[in-house]
């Protein structure tokens, strides 16, 4: 038998046989831009896409938010200062009373001491279902708990008077939020500004603004700067709560300038007209007594008022002066009006030690 042999060449015929020699010379192909207009026009275009991207993000977030507070009725997360009211009145109903045994509890400077204020309120037997509180103005600022006390005083519907230190904190709030400055109620006064308002801003102040929230906001634009009580004072006169004082020689509530109302503690002489915040004057309180006793019985006005810690508890005829330093490590004082089964007003004062 004779065996063909066959070259590979021979089984491959009909085969294309591939083009080593081209094969080795061939160049890739590559795909080449333009540099020169690469260069060009790439960092404008970077630029372009970043402004691009925040204008999105920005649209984004003004959507979301816009959704939070529309549809869920999430609150704002910065209010405007409302505009100081010269003077409320006190609704009759928390006013003392006998047959429900309804007080009226007056408390002083408490300057963010939750503590201090507890322990006094259960020192008193305080009933929030009948007892209404009182607070004079600097509940807030340089003590350890300023939210609390501003937390407890909405939950349990406290009336309060404005202070300096809540003034301070209002204009700090709406600085540091670019918000319009807090107003007060016409009529205007002139007054010399630079005598009651001090540019000094105090940390602890300025600590309280930056962590107020919209509530806290709302219920101290509710702080008048002259509280009128009605026929609770003492000898059976009327009475009003302020922070700091009254000028005897302005008759009318209403003409009464805030920025004195918050600060003041003594009357320059001769005149004892012109307010001073320092105690270089005669008091306020001993020229508002003198003052008050020329006056025919049913105009006479008692005030109950805080700030002046320097002089404690101050009791006279027709003034109580109730700021007895409790952030100073002094005492909180609470003056505490009824009425017994006769109806005639009880005024009780009572302390506790900071």
């Amino acid at each position: 038998m004779t065996t063909s042999m066959h070259s590979d060449a021979e089984h491959l015929v009909g085969v294309r046989q591939p083009d080593y020699e081209s094969t080795r010379t061939a160049a890739p192909e590559y795909y080449y831009y333009d540099d020169n207009g690469l260069d060009e026009d790439s960092p404008k275009k970077g630029r372009h896409n970043v402004f691009y991207y925040i204008i999105i993000a920005f649209i984004s977030t003004f959507l979301i938010y816009g959704y939070f507070q529309l549809v869920l009725g999430v609150e704002s997360i910065y209010i405007r200062v409302p505009d100081l009211v010269r003077v409320q009145t006190l609704q009759r109903h928390h006013s003392p009373a006998y047959h429900d045994a309804r007080r009226l509890i007056v408390v002083g400077d408490i300057h963010g001491k939750f503590k201090s204020l507890k322990k006094l309120l259960a020192k008193i037997d305080y009933a929030s279902e009948t007892d209404h509180l009182l607070f004079l103005g600097d509940m807030v600022s340089k003590g350890p708990n300023s939210l609390e006390v501003l937390d407890f005083a909405i939950d349990h519907n406290v009336s309060c008077v404005r202070g300096n230190h809540e003034d301070s904190i209002l204009n700090q709030y709406a600085a540091l939020h670019r918000l319009p400055a807090p107003r007060i109620e016409p009529p205007f006064v002139d007054v010399d500004n630079n005598l009651f308002r001090t540019t000094f801003v105090r940390a602890s102040d300025k600590a309280v603004a930056r962590k107020l929230k919209p509530k806290h906001i709302a219920y101290l634009g509710t702080c008048p700067a002259i509280l009128d009580l009605g026929a609770v004072g003492f000898h059976n006169t009327s009475a009003v709560a302020v922070h700091a004082g009254l000028q005897w020689n302005i008759p009318h509530l209403e003409d009464q300038i805030p920025e004195v109302v918050f600060t003041m503690r003594s009357l320059l002489p001769p005149a004892l007209t012109t307010p001073s915040e320092e105690t270089d004057g005669e008091p306020w309180s001993k020229v508002w007594n003198q003052k008050q006793k020329e006056k025919p019985r049913h105009q006479r006005v008692s005030v109950f008022y805080g700030h002046n810690a320097r002089d404690g508890l101050t009791k006279h005829r027709y003034t109580a002066g109730i700021d007895t330093g409790c952030v100073s490590g002094g005492k909180l004082t609470a003056l505490v009006i009824s009425r017994d089964d006769d109806g005639v007003l009880q005024h009780n004062f009572s302390s506790v030690k900071c």
